[in-house]
């Protein structure tokens, strides 16, 4: 039996089409897109080693951490060359959106990768 939270992390596409589709309703279209993808990315980022041990037997253990803490490193160092002041809200938002793009292509990844093995 899955918890809730696995779940949730399975299937995240689901939560990020309803989160869209009710925040589209709320405010403009760019908007509710990047308030479901930030909420999304959460879902995504833990749905990596939860799929790859779910589908394949294999742990990530702490590797996509480990990823995570080396894109934030890249575009902190990025910002830092690029402007006078860094700002970490900044850093934040754009290590967290390209998280999202890195998680979303991995997600589909595995589950297609996960289609054609079984």
């Amino acid at each position: 039996m899955e918890t809730i939270f696995e779940l949730c992390t399975t299937y995240a596409w689901i939560i990020f089409v309803l989160l869209v589709l009710i925040l589209k309703k709320k405010m403009t279209g760019a908007k509710a897109l990047g308030i479901a993808s930030d909420v999304t990315t959460f879902f995504l980022f833990f749905a990596m080693p939860i799929l790859t041990e779910k589908f394949f037997g294999f742990s990530l253990g702490v590797y996509h951490y480990i990823v995570l803490v080396a894109l934030l490193m890249i575009i902190t160092t990025l910002e830092w060359h690029n402007k006078e002041i860094l700002k970490m809200t900044s850093v934040l938002k754009k290590t967290w959106r390209l998280l999202f793009m890195i998680c979303g292509i991995c997600y589909v990844c595995l589950w297609v990768a996960h289609w054609f093995v079984s």
